[in-house]
């Protein structure tokens, strides 16, 4: 195989990486204000999505020097995981409205209802978006980098065109998805 079809599927695995990732990114998002509005947490969907992309656009100036020193793969890897941490933060809301359900039906004592517990709540989402923005710098910057030495002169734009496929899908994807999920929740 030549060296040319060996990098294409380097970026075709790059791209259906992405895409995986990111429907599930694109979809938290889109879920986020409706989801913590709905569990009492008014606006905070809205500041932390505010936050991941403020945090995302201030980190992407210092991004190139951190994958330059971890290098492509570990940046990636990184990336991700900080994204996967920004939607695991998001379950808390949903654990602490469980848990209200159940305090108020006495079966459990729970702290998770309290004021202190709300707050704690607050902090870890903001926390969680700031850690997925700096996540997305390095996963943007590693990504670029990665696709740009795959390819060569004469086939540069196509391999971007193809990454952006992938984009553009899970952006589709993930909005149908959201839209889909939010007319089911009652």
């Amino acid at each position: 195989m030549c060296k040319w079809h060996w990098n294409f599927e380097r970026v075709l695995y790059i791209g259906w990486g992405f895409t995986l990732l990111d429907v599930a990114f694109i979809t938290a998002q889109g879920l986020t204000s409706k989801v913590l509005h709905d569990n009492d947490f008014k606006v905070l969907g809205y500041v932390a999505i505010a936050t991941i992309y403020l945090t995302y656009s201030i980190f992407s100036f210092f991004s190139k020097p951190v994958v330059d020193c971890l290098g492509n793969r570990f940046s990636l890897s990184l990336g991700c995981f900080f994204e996967a941490f920004h939607m695991v933060g998001l379950v808390l809301p949903a654990l602490r409205k469980e848990y209200q359900d159940a305090a108020k039906e006495g079966d459990v004592d729970v702290p998770m209802s309290s004021d202190a517990a709300y707050n704690w709540i607050c902090f870890a989402i903001i926390f969680c978006a700031f850690i997925a923005g700096v996540g997305t710098s390095l996963l943007w910057v590693a990504h670029g980098r990665y696709v740009t030495l795959c390819a060569d002169d004469t086939n540069k734009g196509f391999f971007n065109s193809v990454f952006w496929v992938f984009m553009m899908a899970c952006q589709v994807i993930g909005n149908i998805l959201g839209g889909t999920i939010i007319t089911k929740v009652k």
